[in-house]
Order: C-alpha cells, then structure tokens, then sequence
C-alpha cells in the first residue's frame, strides 16, 4: 500500500499490509503532529500535495528502496489536508522482512527519502497567529 490520503491512517492496516509468516521482523515508524516547534506552539498543520504527482513521487522512492533490499515488504502512507492537530498521526511507514537488519534499514532510507523528495508542503500554525511554510526539497 502506497498512498497519500486526507483521510486518518489506519495504522493496523499498514501492519497487515506487511506482515506473512516468512516475516521475522516489522518495523513501523509513526509521524505525528508535534505541539512545539522551538519556542512556538503548535495549534495546527496543514499538509498540500498534488495527490497523483506525490503518489507517483512515493512509489519511484519505495521502487529505489526495493532495490537496495529485495526482500522487504513496504507500506506507506502520508496525510494531507487542513488543521491536523498535535497528537495526530501524519505519516506511516511499515517495513518487514526475514530479519529485523534489514526492515530497520529500509525503514529509516524510507523516511529520509520522503523527507527529502516527496512533494508535500506543510504549513505550521502557531497559537499565536503566525504560520511558517516548509516542505519539497528545502
């Protein structure tokens, strides 16, 4: 399953996504809200993407994972949309594989590919008012 959705993240999903008796070691990451970023409180998120374009995106980074470990099985979802408030889960990454040596390493190459390459920008509102845009490629 590879996916961006405005929809919450059903985390067991992902999990049964991965999971086969051959599998001796699931790792799962789960981003969520944070309700600080430095000295500035969180009140909410806001995730944009163009959905095909960063589905597209996702899949090319999990095919380039495949790669380097044949033998992991990947799931990965990342939510969009408005007012995603602290606490609230916005990306999951399930990996699984015979050993737990090589799900950890797909997992963690997932992420900092996402980070780095998926075309989603992320808008953080303060409880103050301000707001801060981040995301593709800076």
């Amino acid at each position: 399953m590879l996916k961006i959705t405005s929809d919450p993240i059903n985390v067991e999903e992902l999990l049964r996504q991965v999971s086969a008796e051959d599998r001796g070691a699931i790792v799962l990451f789960v981003g969520t809200v944070r309700n600080r970023t430095g000295d500035k409180k969180v009140k909410y998120l806001t995730y944009e993407a163009e959905k095909e374009f960063a589905e597209n995106i996702l899949s090319q980074i999990v095919e380039k994972s495949l790669r380097k470990w044949p033998g992991v099985k990947v799931a990965v979802v990342h939510r969009i949309g408005e007012n995603l408030h602290p606490g609230e889960i916005t990306l999951v990454i399930a990996t699984s594989s015979a050993h737990r040596e090589e799900a950890y390493a797909a997992n963690r190459f997932l992420l900092e590919e996402i980070k780095k390459d998926l075309p989603v920008w992320k808008k953080e509102v303060f409880i103050d008012g301000s707001y801060h845009w981040s995301g593709w490629n800076n």
